[in-house]
Order: structure tokens, then sequence, then C-alpha cells
């Protein structure tokens, strides 16, 4: 089986240090990880996401949460790589365009207050907006602040700014034996441009992928 991490200096997978790339680094170069859909808990019957950055070290993190109903789903936690909570994402079940909120979590860097909404984001509506989904930073909905364009099922997007700039990108990751092959939509990259957030950015995606929902069969009924 093709490595889903990247290869850095070691052939093996660092201890985390951080959960994003030095600030310095950040600024000047893109961010570059791996997202594997696979809870880092390696129960096959769980959903999740495992993330690693380019040097190979376990960035974020989302476990234990089941895609068998959509209705009844509970929050999801994005954590770093050493399990510490970063921000809570919750449903609106009473959104007509299947609208998720990201709310601060505890030991978050841009914590002000307990429970704050820091962004939502929601299915486009066709009449108004480009892109497939738009997100709104806070409690104003007035204009969005980022819209996703392409198709996240097929791993082929980016993420926007409302004036055009691109923040991030997601696509297929190529098999590391082979420039040619393509690893499955489980496993796909996700490069973060210069000066965003990378944890804000990886917030979005995990929202993006309940928004995007396909029913969950755990790999054990494959």
């Amino acid at each position: 089986m093709s490595r889903v991490f990247p290869r850095g200096d070691d052939d093996k997978v660092q201890s985390p240090s951080s959960t994003s790339p030095p600030p310095a680094e950040s600024m000047i170069f893109p961010s570059t990880f791996t997202v594997w859909k696979k809870s880092s808990m390696s129960f096959d019957c769980m959903d999740g996401f495992t993330v690693f950055d380019s040097r190979g070290r376990l960035a974020f993190r989302v476990d234990n949460y089941s895609r068998s109903c959509r209705w009844l789903t509970q929050d999801l936690v994005l954590m770093d790589g050493e399990g510490s909570p970063i921000m809570a994402l919750r449903p609106k079940i009473t959104s007509m365009h299947e609208q998720w909120d990201g709310f601060e979590g505890e030991g978050s860097p841009r914590k002000t207050g307990r429970g704050r909404r820091v962004f939502s984001i929601r299915k486009r509506h066709m009449a108004n907006h480009k892109g497939q989904a738009v997100v709104n930073i806070g409690d104003d909905f007035s204009v969005p602040d980022f819209y996703i364009e392409g198709n996240y099922s097929k791993r082929c997007c980016k993420i926007r700014r409302v004036t055009g700039e691109v923040v991030a990108e997601i696509c297929r990751k190529q098999a590391s034996t082979s420039d040619a092959v393509l690893l499955g939509t489980d496993v796909f990259s996700l490069t973060i441009n210069p000066g965003f957030d990378s944890e804000l950015v990886m917030a979005f995606v995990v929202a993006m992928d309940r928004i995007s929902w396909k029913y969950f069969i755990p790999a054990l009924f494959h």
C-alpha cells in the first residue's frame, strides 16, 4: 500500500511539535497537508480525518463520528495532532442550505469567549452566489467572506476569498511510486497559501465534507 503521508527527512512519522508550520514559514511558503479520511483511532467502523503535514507529522484529527444518519449527527471536534480541541462543528438542523457552524474549542488560539461562533458554511443559493458553498465569518451574513468552487466530492476544488484570491486547493493525491497513479478519494492533498490560517481552513474542509454528504460504509462491510 502506498504511504498516505508525505515523505519527510525521516522515513518515520515524527512526533507532532505543533499543529501548523512555524508562523514565519507559513507566511512565506504554501502549507501542504495530506488528508486521510479515516479516524486516527484506526477502527474500521469509525469515520473521521487524519491529517499529516509535509514532514509526515500528525497535524489534525477528527475521531469517532458516524455518517449513518445525516440528521441525527453530533458535534464534530477538530483537534490538533496531540488531541487538543481546536473547534467544534455543529449542524444547523433548521437550515434550508445544510448549514454547519464552527465554534471555538478549548485551547483555540483565537479564543476570546467560550462558544463564540467563528464561521458558518452552507450550500450556495444558486440565484445569488457562485461556488459550491459559501462561508461567512462571525455573525454577519450579509456578504460571504469565502466561497468553495469546484467539486469537493471529486477532490477537485478551491477555497477563495470573495475577492477571488485563492486561499487553499484540494486535489487528488498521487501515489509516491508513480506520478501517473492517483489514490482513491479517501486520501487527498490540501495546499494552503501563505498568510491563511490552516486551522480555520481545515475546519472548512471538515464541514464541507458533511455538506457533501455520502453514506458511510465501514470497511469491514466492503
